[in-house]
């Protein structure tokens, strides 16, 4: 093989291999570029989700302080009206409760209750359920508006929402004039506990 042919074999393998990396080069060039974009996108999407989340705990750290503030306060507030309800696990127990809280203020001012009847509206499912007790009885004119200043100034709160008073037999003797004979409804508010057995009745 002469001297002139092996040169140009020489150049021609050159031209093949320098052929093949320019190939390689522009398919790698081609193919890993576009992925390395894509992943690198991915990343910056992934930064930039890290920074919003990281961004809305410190929010919620900065506002853990007013959070609490508010919380206490409604706590307390609730805590100071809450003497006001009637206690009891059931509406039931707290018509009873409110029939008792009668009958005190009869006794105290010497009122005789005839009739006590509770009642609860059992079609109510919400939170705050209203509670009434139908009262008959007699009592003097003093005893009469003791009760009524008892029942309505204590707690837990109570309502008179409808009262009638009549003397009993008004050609009795001088001496029994002043008794009275009282119809009364008082209300009262249950605050429902949830979760707690409420029969939504009273006897």
């Amino acid at each position: 093989m002469s001297a002139a042919s092996s040169t140009r074999i020489s150049k021609d393998m050159r031209t093949l291999i320098l052929g093949v990396v320019s190939i390689a080069g522009i398919l790698i060039v081609g193919k890993g570029i576009p992925r390395f974009l894509a992943s690198r996108r991915g990343e910056v999407a992934q930064l930039r989700m890290t920074r919003n989340e990281l961004s809305q705990d410190r929010l919620i750290v900065a506002r853990r302080g007013y959070v609490l503030e508010s919380l206490d306060k409604t706590t307390t507030a609730f805590l100071g009206v809450s003497p006001a309800f009637l206690k009891g696990s059931s509406a039931s127990q707290a018509a009873a409760m409110l029939a008792s809280v009668i009958a005190d203020a009869a006794d105290a001012n010497g009122v005789h209750l005839s009739s006590l009847q509770p009642g609860v509206d059992s079609s109510s499912h919400s939170l705050i359920v209203p509670i009434v007790v139908g009262v008959s009885g007699t009592g003097d004119v003093r005893g009469v508006s003791g009760m009524l200043r008892d029942l309505e100034s204590g707690m837990p709160l109570v309502d008179v929402r409808e009262i009638t008073i009549a003397q009993p037999d008004p050609n009795a003797p001088a001496s029994q004039m002043e008794t009275l004979h009282i119809e009364l409804i008082a209300r009262g508010l249950y605050r429902r506990i949830p979760g707690a057995a409420d029969d939504g009745s009273a006897q």
